[in-house]
């Protein structure tokens, strides 16, 4: 019998500002854990593990506030989705953006757009938030500074 791999989902929020840009989102600085670690220093989406219980965007919503200091207003249009309650169970069904499996960390990232306001603010996990356009998400995906299971989701937001 093999052993389970994948517990919780990672929520990665393309944090869209609601009085700035829809062509830009929020990236931030990776500083949580070892500084020699591989993956400390690059750029990255406010992300986090999904909580038993918790819906997509009650998670986004939590990140972003942990992460960046930043309040989430809404899922974009594009996550059409809905609850499903019936007897015992509760469903939410939606669609990701993307989604992307980090088959070595053994974990399943859902990429998510939320509307969010505010002013981003440095955290114990992350530093350095910063709104980036496509062009310079492009210039850091080739210098191999961003973290590796968010570029496949930068990529789908701007059509690269």
């Amino acid at each position: 019998m093999k052993e389970e791999i994948l517990a919780r989902p990672v929520v990665s929020i393309l944090a869209l500002d609601e009085a700035g840009s829809p062509e830009q989102v929020l990236l931030q600085r990776r500083t949580k854990g070892n500084p020699s670690a591989r993956f400390y220093g690059l750029w990255e989406l406010p992300q986090g593990k999904m909580r038993a219980g918790e819906t997509l965007f009650g998670c986004a919503a939590r990140e972003l506030r942990e992460e960046a200091g930043i309040e989430a207003v809404a899922l974009d249009s594009r996550h059409s989705g809905r609850n499903h309650i019936g007897g015992s169970w509760e469903v939410e069904s939606f669609s990701p953006l993307t989604c992307v499996l980090d088959r070595v960390s053994c974990c399943v990232c859902l990429a998510v757009v939320v509307r969010s306001r505010g002013v981003p603010t440095d955290t114990a996990e992350a530093s350095e938030h910063r709104w980036v356009d496509a062009v310079t998400v492009a210039g850091l995906i080739q210098q191999h500074q961003v973290f590796h299971i968010n570029v496949p989701m930068l990529k789908a937001y701007f059509s690269m």
